[in-house]
């Protein structure tokens, strides 16, 4: 088996049946075709370490198998018969893996469930990022919940609600000692949506949930709510007329949260018509824990069908009260549908 090591962190084993190794340390050039569209730096060196050699007249079945273990851990030597064993084994496993899901879709996504500490997360934004709040949220509805894998939606969910601060949970989670960005006035918003739509699944499950369990995601879904009630981060508060306003100089909150250097492509900064479209679901949806929510829903709604609708356009604001000027009015470049249908749907219990 050869062998090599990154920093004396990870040692990586690779063992060839019917070939060999041959050692040959370079860098290579890569291209990156989508990075230079995007007009970025399509450039990037890749370490080779060598390279596999396998001499096609060798009868022999061929397979090379890898390994990665503390640097400080040492890789046994291993035959060919070896190595034709084990990578036999590894395969037939994952063809029953992969059985168990019913179609190519199914097992495609769940390359996207990944673990993180005790739990799990959903990596929404690979290859760019890995757990990206605001896109968790939206994905495991269609990843979990939608094929019922609902004990992984429990314990992503779970997961995450211990990271709520201020009534935020962070748009990424901090990895390597990294420090959590909250930067996304939605991401929280759609965990709320995610765990009412999760509770309405498994209603009929008792052995899914534990008390605990059930406190600890409702305890998650109010401190969110109370949080953006009171004011939070980033200009984050509800307003007197139930909206949620949101926004400050320099930070992009929203979904359209493009930056360049310090410029914000999109401020939205004021009551983005989304925003308000989750907030009142995630109002409906905090009611149903406590009932001082069902009120200020209401009012919230009533809002918003009197402030965001244009009739000139026939179509909604994009932002209202824009840098939280009253009154203030902006409409994005085609207009805006109404909006409530297509940020995770009314809750049921919300038709009041």
């Amino acid at each position: 088996m050869s062998q090599f090591s990154r920093r004396s962190i990870v040692k990586l084993g690779v063992a060839a049946a019917a070939g060999g190794w041959v050692g040959l340390p370079r860098r290579v050039g890569a291209a990156q075709t989508e990075d230079r569209a995007r007009g970025l730096d399509a450039t990037e060196g890749l370490a080779s370490p060598g390279e596999f050699v396998f001499d096609l007249s060798d009868r022999r079945q061929a397979a090379w198998m890898c390994e990665s273990t503390a640097a400080e851990t040492p890789l046994a030597d291993t035959s060919h018969d070896e190595v034709i064993a084990q990578a036999t084994t590894i395969v037939d496993a994952e063809r029953s893996r992969r059985s168990a899901f019913p179609t190519p879709l199914e097992r495609a996504a769940d390359a996207y469930l990944v673990s993180r500490g005790k739990g799990y997360t959903i990596v929404a934004g690979y290859p760019w990022f890995t757990d990206w709040g605001r896109d968790t949220f939206i994905a495991i509805r269609g990843l979990c919940l939608a094929t019922g894998r609902l004990a992984d939606a429990r314990d992503i969910l779970l997961e995450w609600a211990s990271a709520v601060s201020e009534g935020m949970l962070p748009n990424r989670f901090p990895d390597r000692g990294e420090q959590p960005e909250f930067n996304s006035v939605d991401a929280s918003l759609w965990y709320v949506i995610a765990v009412h739509e999760f509770l309405r699944e498994s209603a009929d499950r008792s052995d899914l949930l534990s008390q605990p369990q059930r406190e600890s995601i409702e305890r998650a879904v109010l401190a969110i709510v109370s949080g953006y009630a009171a004011g939070t981060r980033c200009g984050i508060r509800m307003d007197g007329d139930g909206l949620l306003a949101a926004g400050v100089s320099g930070v992009q909150l929203t979904w359209m949260d493009a930056k360049v250097g310090q410029r914000v492509v999109t401020p939205r900064v004021g009551k983005p018509v989304e925003v308000q479209a989750l907030w009142i679901n995630a109002l409906a949806a905090a009611a149903r824990l406590d009932d001082r929510w069902t009120s200020v829903q209401r009012r919230a709604t009533s809002a918003f069908g009197r402030r965001f609708w244009n009739p000139d356009t026939q179509c909604l604001f994009d932002v209202v009260d824009v840098d939280h000027v009253a009154g203030s009015t902006e409409s994005g470049p085609r207009g805006r549908r109404p909006a409530v249908g297509r940020c995770g749907g009314r809750p049921r219990s919300a038709g009041r």
